[in-house]
């Protein structure tokens, strides 16, 4: 059975691949070290932080800052062989936005296995 996806900004998506592929396709139009510019895309990520990313936002209050901007670089703890989106608070110390920290949930159907695919990019 298809799991909806519905994230604090309006934004939805009427399964979790379709949400999954949003995502991979904002990492996929952007180069290691460029930052996340567009505002509904700055929204939609935000928001998915919101949804799954507690721990990120929650240790961000805690220090008096929030989110500065989203940007897409070199996964350093694959080896530099993926990139994945970070966060930039405002108090400028970065945040991975990673499978353990913040995703959309994997489904329990085999088709949607390796639900976090959509966070990282093979060069």
């Amino acid at each position: 059975m298809a799991k909806p996806v519905q994230l604090s900004n309006g934004r939805s998506w009427h399964t979790q691949s379709a949400a999954k592929a949003h995502f991979k396709e904002i990492l996929n139009r952007h180069v290691d070290g460029q930052r996340v510019i567009a505002p509904v895309d700055h929204s939609d990520l935000l928001a998915l932080l919101e949804a799954y990313g507690h721990e990120i936002l929650e240790h961000a209050k805690k220090s008096g800052s929030g989110v500065a901007h989203f940007f897409r670089d070199r996964d350093q703890e694959h080896n530099g062989l993926t990139s994945c989106f970070y966060v930039k608070r405002t108090d400028g110390k970065l945040r991975k936005v990673d499978r353990e920290r913040s995703c959309i949930p994997p489904s329990r159907d085999s088709q949607n296995d390796g639900a976090l695919d959509g966070w990282r990019a093979h060069p």
